[in-house]
């Protein structure tokens, strides 16, 4: 998860995304919420995650960018055409396809380019934000 006051920048999804990218999308079991995932699986592959780990087609997914392998196995997820399979990078507490099966891709319509962490905004309370006085011009 990235946390408060994180800046984001995002491309739109142009091209068939390839496996490891960053994708963001309309999350399945949230209208209204996008999600940032990893993409795990593509279309046609099997994916399975099991001993804590993710496995496509039988051998087991290389990712240097994940935590330490984590407990659980979910069985194995054969994708359509046009579906792909997502996961969070906080494997223990993410909500991704491991819980609500394959994305379609008209779910997915963003790229993550950029994260950065902005302390000062990450302080700012709700209450400090609404005493900030507004621009004149917005009337």
């Amino acid at each position: 998860a990235l946390p408060p006051g994180t800046r984001v920048r995002l491309s739109l999804l142009l091209f068939p995304p390839r496996r490891g990218q960053i994708i963001v999308l309309d999350a399945p079991d949230s209208p209204g919420r996008w999600d940032i995932k990893r993409l795990i699986g593509l279309p046609g592959e099997l994916v399975e995650w099991r001993q804590g780990q993710f496995w496509i087609n039988g051998a087991a997914l290389h990712e240097p960018y994940a935590p330490a392998p984590s407990d659980g196995d979910t069985g194995m997820t054969r994708l359509g055409p046009r579906e792909y399979f997502v996961a969070g990078d906080n494997r223990p507490r993410s909500r991704d396809s491991r819980h609500y099966g394959p994305v379609a891709r008209a779910r997915i319509f963003a790229l993550l380019r950029a994260a950065r962490f902005e302390a000062a905004a990450a302080k700012l309370t709700e209450r400090s934000r609404a005493q900030v006085k507004k621009d004149p011009s917005e009337g």
